[in-house]
């Protein structure tokens, strides 16, 4: 199930090299077999742009852009973005079958996440209609996927403008011993700047703890609440929303914490963000 928009331009004047010359400027693009595949790796977030050779030279629209639905809400907030780009660029005229508006239609941004919201919740009402048929569900409330969405979607940047002086982690998705949670990689304790999640995933090398003869390094999964004392101790404030750990060395008192953290190996699994839905539209079928 997927949600359809039908491009074509106002004039002959846009060809097939122009249309996809636009995507290979712009990031997350993959542009092969009349298709532009957008896909970015820290949100998860997908959907594709495609040429029909065959609508090239009859009344029809030659271009389109498919995105699914069952997906999480921000899919299409990330999609409005390059959609308007792309309209922008080529002033192009749509046709929406989701909003029955077939026939050339001047693009408006909130049709769009409108059409795509009303065949979502149709979509995931569908697909938890029978119990047998209900596939392995994740959710969380809209609120935090879209903070977690919005700094996913900003940590590229904010790396670029740090460059090797800091560690900007994603916020990824796992089921640890059985429960959904949110966790970002911190390796060491060194400088970040880290965003509020469940959980910090703290792997050993430099604090490793000692056996008799040599180092063993592993890997800790740490409740924020347990980290947070030392983690706001040395924060120099907020970038992004991020606690901003921009030490030069690891403080001794977050040393002595991350050698002293008991090994664990609790049962964990990673979830794709796309498999992560609203908890206010899963509840509303389940």
């Amino acid at each position: 199930m997927s949600y359809d928009l039908f491009f074509r331009p106002r004039s002959r004047d846009v060809s097939p090299e122009a249309f996809f010359d636009h995507f290979r400027q712009r990031a997350h693009y993959k542009v092969a077999n009349r298709q532009a595949w957008y896909q970015n790796e820290d949100t998860g977030v997908y959907f594709v742009f495609e040429h029909d050779e065959a609508a090239d030279n009859a009344d029809r629209y030659p271009f389109s852009f498919n995105i699914n639905f069952f997906r999480p809400s921000y899919f299409i907030l990330e999609a409005e973005s390059e959609v308007t780009a792309l309209i922008t660029q080529f002033g192009f005229l749509v046709s929406d079958p989701e909003q029955r508006e077939t026939g050339d239609k001047e693009y408006r941004s909130e049709a769009l996440i409108s059409g795509w919201r009303y065949g979502n919740e149709f979509g995931c009402a569908a697909a938890m209609k029978n119990k047998e048929d209900r596939p392995e569900l994740a959710w969380l409330p809209t609120s935090r996927l879209h903070d977690v969405w919005r700094w996913n979607f900003g940590r590229e940047s904010l790396q670029r403008a740090l460059g090797e002086a800091q560690f900007v982690p994603r916020i990824i998705f796992v089921r640890l011993s059985g429960a959904l949670v949110t966790a970002v990689v911190w390796p060491d304790g060194i400088p970040s700047v880290l965003p509020r999640v469940d959980y910090l995933v703290i792997g050993r090398e430099e604090f490793a703890p000692r056996t008799i003869f040599r180092k063993r390094k592993d890997t800790v999964f740490v409740e924020w609440t347990e980290a947070e004392p030392f983690i706001t101790k040395h924060s120099s404030g907020k970038r992004n929303e991020g606690f901003d750990l921009s030490y030069a060395n690891c403080p001794t008192d977050i040393a002595h914490f991350i050698r002293g953290l008991v090994r664990n190996k609790p049962s964990v699994s990673g979830i794709s963000p796309d498999q992560v839905l609203d908890s206010e539209l899963v509840e509303k079928y389940i």
